[in-house]
């Protein structure tokens, strides 16, 4: 029971967060028009993905279950991104809405087309992303010699390991 009411919260969470992040960037797109649809489509294909993934697990595990585990593990990823992208852009236009601010800024073309800041979140999302997977699949090892005042009795030296930013998951 207590494994259901956990999965529920956390299943919830994910839908409104999605929902959150699939609202405001469908926004950018004029109603009625073919580019709408594919954003409608595509985004909740790649939402979903990482649940259908491991669903299809349990099922059969084969390259289609991958495939959707992968595209959804990276999806996580630019989840949390595009989460803070999107609260950060709320708040400042909450805080333009009181105090106009934005226009001196930012130039009146950027501010009339959303899809500009579209496309420069869902960029600098996808870099990201990109480079922190490159700096997982190629980690670096760094030897630290550290001098201690204090002698351990019996012993000249003395190893310690440290490992961190360690990816478990699948990506």
């Amino acid at each position: 029971m207590q494994f259901l009411i956990f999965f529920s919260i956390v299943l919830t969470v994910y839908g409104l967060v999605n929902f959150y992040i699939f609202n405001r960037g469908l926004k950018t797109f004029e109603p009625d028009t073919s580019l709408r649809t594919v954003y409608i489509v595509a985004f909740w294909f790649i939402a979903t993905a990482y649940i259908v993934g491991r669903v299809l697990e349990k099922v059969y595990l084969s390259a289609l279950s991958d495939a959707f585990t992968w595209i959804g593990s990276f999806w996580l990823a630019a989840m949390v991104y595009l989460l803070m992208a999107v609260i950060a852009i709320d708040l400042l236009r909450l805080v333009n809405h009181y105090v106009p601010f934005l226009s001196k800024i930012i130039p009146e073309a950027i501010l009339t087309r959303p899809y500009f800041i579209t496309i420069g979140i869902s960029t600098a999302v996808f870099l990201l992303i990109f480079i922190g997977h490159l700096n997982a699949l190629l980690p670096r090892t760094n030897r630290v010699n550290i001098s201690m005042s204090k002698s351990i009795d019996s012993r000249d030296n003395l190893r310690i390991a440290m490992v961190s930013d360690i990816h478990l998951g699948t990506i």
